[in-house]
């Protein structure tokens, strides 16, 4: 497994967790929003593995304003991190992917990218843009035997989300509400997640493309 992050603290713990299961992992240390990170992430995959079989785009950040009170700075990031990271390793992927057995591309959209929230237009405009991202990509390769899918979770139990929780006035209040926001009444667990990219990505879906798998505890059935 290749794995990239812009943080080599990040890098590390999770090359720690690929070892301790027995697998192996290799980690670049790059920014996959601009060519060249995404090149460099890509490049390694075929240097240790000798080509691509599967590839997940999950590069995320998230800002919060509405289309009044959000920086264009603001906004710009979070389309360069969340949409143009997937089209560059996707760019770089796909021609090493065609003809390969099993070719899966699996992204990480949101269920904002679904429905709308409050206060998150820049968010729910990058993870709409994922959405159909991953259906026009997955009519354009089908063919070359590429399946494209997208997860959409809902709020993931991890130290991202609860960094934003406590910037609220009462962390423990907004993360009961977080909580009941959902109809299965907590967060998703991150091997949840997991499971089902894991899915998405094996021969167990091997004639599922263009969909969009809903991990959300019920929130986007509301």
């Amino acid at each position: 497994m290749c794995i990239a992050d812009i943080s080599s603290e990040g890098l590390d713990a999770v090359l720690r967790e690929i070892a301790n299961t027995g697998g192996k992992g290799v980690g670049v240390k790059a920014d996959v929003s601009v060519p060249a990170g995404a090149r460099e992430l890509i490049q390694r995959a075929v240097q240790e593995f000798g080509g691509v079989d599967v590839l997940v785009n999950n590069a995320g950040i998230g800002r919060f304003g509405t289309v009044e009170t959000l920086s264009e700075a603001d906004w710009d990031i979070q389309m360069r991190v969340n949409v143009t990271s997937y089209f560059l390793c996707s760019k770089y992927a796909v021609p090493l992917m065609k003809g390969r057995k099993g070719a899966a591309i699996v992204n990480v959209a949101s269920g904002a990218g679904l429905i709308g929230t409050p206060n998150s237009v820049g968010y729910c405009a990058s993870k709409g843009a994922v959405v159909l991202l991953t259906r026009a990509m997955a009519l354009d390769h089908a063919r070359e035997g590429i399946r494209v899918n997208a997860v959409a979770p809902g709020v993931v139990d991890t130290p991202f989300n609860d960094r934003i929780l406590q910037t609220a006035p009462d962390p423990i209040a907004a993360r009961k509400a977080t909580e009941q926001a959902h109809p299965l009444g907590r967060l998703a667990r991150p091997e949840e997640v997991a499971a089902a990219i894991m899915f998405l990505a094996s021969e167990d879906a091997s004639f599922v493309t263009g969909t969009v798998l809903s991990v959300d505890g019920g929130y986007t059935a509301q």
